[in-house]
């Protein structure tokens, strides 16, 4: 297929030419007008974060249902005519991602991310979609600085561990009187510490912040004194909603403003019943700063694989009451056949403001994870079937992998609940968190057992 210059660029190029389109001509005499007119047109406008080009592979757009055109790489503005008369529209990018160490120092493969939202003019006019995993940051894995410190006024009691975390990395051990640490392989950069205290291991009744902690030329040293830490608040949470045979996790947790997190710990349980009282652990004011945020996870799975999920963000603790979403999935997923894993999928109405579905699968030379976004005013029914992206002029064919003993990782078809720009924020934008509430119905497919 063709490779097109972005619609933009043609279009200022005619405008420098003066063109117009002309106003329709009478028929000759004797002749019928022409039953089908040309249709009308919405220009929808896409932007892709220039910073993310080199990593794009693939960029394409989809007038209604049709078949996929493969547009020019470049950050855009792209402006797209849709001429569908409901407005329905399909854009593609597809990014690949280097191989990024992980904590150990080992190699990964490379890791490629092909990004299908289908929307409507109505719902999304315009739209900035970027490579979703660029977003997470991977930088302060590889670094090679060493954040060292002490911690005075702390006498051990019965064997309580002490754990030392900052950005990325986080060690345990049990201490001796007023500890030293070091957490090694931070890169350059401003991290918060956190210092908790956990008897059991897992669950934290204590903890202190020391906030901007400034790694530079490789090294840090900070002083953190045990009496700046305060006991871990416990409130109560109150679930609506559950049903008998639901298995209940919940877990909360803090994510300081420079991205160091502390997990409080959580609760497993069968739930008899409507309601579900539980208590769950919150950091204290007094150890956070402006753009410090905690939340609250909580999650019922039922006797089918279905699980209902509500995710609350908030800066101070208090009692919580929330109510699970409602409805069940039932959803089917369909292999069909193609140069990649591909499902048809069919689910019922629930009532959701978009649906998204992730499917992931490994081979010898790749990582692979299709994001697919559907808006509700895209859908004419309650199904969609991963597209066929592989006869476009820019897709590799070594991203192919039809064999059927793939092996799956992760496949995950999800149904959300907010309004629909902050359900779309909320997927793409995920590790922005901000304070509200965020409820799902989700279930996974078509996984090797």
């Amino acid at each position: 297929m063709r490779r097109l210059l972005p619609v933009v660029l043609l279009a200022l190029l005619l405008a420098a030419c003066g063109t117009s389109k002309p106003p329709p001509s009478e028929p000759p005499p004797g002749q019928e007008p022409d039953p089908s007119p040309e249709p009308d047109s919405t220009t929808v406008r896409l932007t892709i974060p220039p910073e993310h080009l080199p990593l794009v592979q693939l960029v394409a757009f989809q007038d209604d249902e049709g078949s996929w055109t493969e547009l020019e790489k470049g950050a855009g503005p792209y402006q797209l005519e849709v001429t569908d008369s409901s407005g329905r529209y399909g854009i593609a990018l597809v990014c690949l991602h280097s191989p990024v160490g992980d904590e150990d120092g080992n190699d990964s493969r490379p890791y490629l991310e092909p990004i299908i939202v289908q929307t409507t003019v109505d719902e999304f006019s315009s739209l900035t979609l970027p490579c979703i995993e660029a977003l997470y940051g991977h930088d302060d894995w590889n670094g090679s600085g060493n954040l060292t410190g002490a911690v005075s006024n702390f006498e051990p009691v019965n064997g309580e561990r002490l754990y030392f975390s900052a950005g990325p990395r986080d060690i345990g051990f049990i201490p001796s009187a007023n500890p030293s640490f070091s957490l090694a392989g931070l890169s350059d950069g401003v991290f918060d510490l956190i210092v908790s205290l956990r008897p059991d291991g897992q669950a934290i009744t204590r903890l202190a912040v020391k906030h901007d902690v400034e790694v530079s030329n490789g090294a840090a040293h900070v002083e953190l004194d045990w009496d700046t830490s305060h006991a871990v608040e416990v409130y109560e949470l109150t679930v609506n909603g559950t049903q008998a045979d639901d298995e209940m996790w919940v877990f909360s947790s803090l994510e300081t403003k420079n991205g160091t997190r502390a997990y409080f710990g959580d609760a497993e349980a069968a739930t008899p019943g409507s309601e579900y009282r539980i208590q769950f652990r919150a950091a204290p004011v007094e150890v956070l700063q402006q753009g410090d945020l905690q939340s609250l996870y909580l999650s019922a799975e039922d006797g089918s694989g279905q699980i209902r999920a509500v995710q609350r963000f908030f800066t101070a603790g208090q009692d919580l009451e929330v109510d699970l979403p409602e409805g069940d999935l039932n959803l089917t997923a369909t292999p069909v056949a193609g140069p990649y894993p591909r499902f048809e999928l069919a689910w019922d109405e629930v009532g959701a403001t978009l649906n998204s579905s992730y499917i992931s699968y490994d081979t010898d030379e790749l990582e692979t994870g299709w994001d697919v976004l559907i808006t509700r005013g895209w859908l004419s029914a309650n199904s969609y079937t991963l597209p066929d992206l592989s006869d476009l002029d820019s897709w590799n064919p070594v991203w192919n992998a039809s064999d059927p003993e793939i092996d799956f990782t992760y496949n995950w078809f999800n149904a959300l609940f907010e309004p629909l720009d902050e359900a779309m924020d909320s997927y793409i934008n995920w590790y922005e968190r901000q304070e509200g509430e965020y409820r799902s119905l989700g279930v996974s497919f078509g996984q090797e057992e």
